[in-house]
């Protein structure tokens, strides 16, 4: 395995934060970026919990996570960090920066006392050497038809649209 010599840092400034959402997108095959400033982009991150991978002055991997409380079997909530936008450029994969990335970030989540880490993985196989394992594969619910009523509490009817942002 190779290591990295990049450096593995929290990002504090807007322009990093975005970067790393940028190299994120990129990471994965060309998200489409968002159409909004590097202010807007940076305040939808946690401040603190954006790692960034740096080549020199360029933003090459990312590792985010968000402030959670997972509830446990017996009721119990506990801290939880949910993490996001963990990708690294094509041009700099195989070089020890996501290993570095995330080692970093796990022992930051520790270091919070967080205790479980959890995340949706595009290819869950990479993750397992970090300790990740799957929770669920599916899920089955079933409903009593005669205890199951809809909500009265609805003003009209009508049909459903998505809206895009410029309307």
């Amino acid at each position: 395995m190779a290591t990295t010599t990049h450096d593995i840092r929290v990002l504090t400034r807007t322009r990093h934060v975005a970067a790393a959402a940028a190299t994120f997108r990129t990471a994965m095959v060309g998200l489409p970026l968002p159409a909004c400033d590097d202010a807007h982009v940076a305040a939808l991150a946690e401040p603190g919990r954006t790692l960034g991978a740096f080549d020199g002055r360029e933003v090459i991997g990312s590792a985010g996570s968000y402030t959670s409380w997972l509830t446990v079997p017996g009721g119990a909530r506990v801290p939880h960090a949910a993490v996001t936008q963990v990708g690294v450029l094509p041009t700099h994969t195989r070089q020890g920066v996501l290993t570095a990335l995330l080692r970093r970030q796990l022992g930051d989540i520790a270091a919070r006392g967080e205790v479980v880490a959890s995340l949706r993985a595009s290819e869950a196989v990479i993750y397992e050497r970090f300790g990740y394992g799957i929770a669920t594969w599916a899920a089955d619910y079933e409903l009593n038809r005669r205890r199951g009523l809809l909500r009265d509490t609805l003003d009209g009817s009508g049909p459903v649209r998505l809206v895009g942002r410029a309307e």
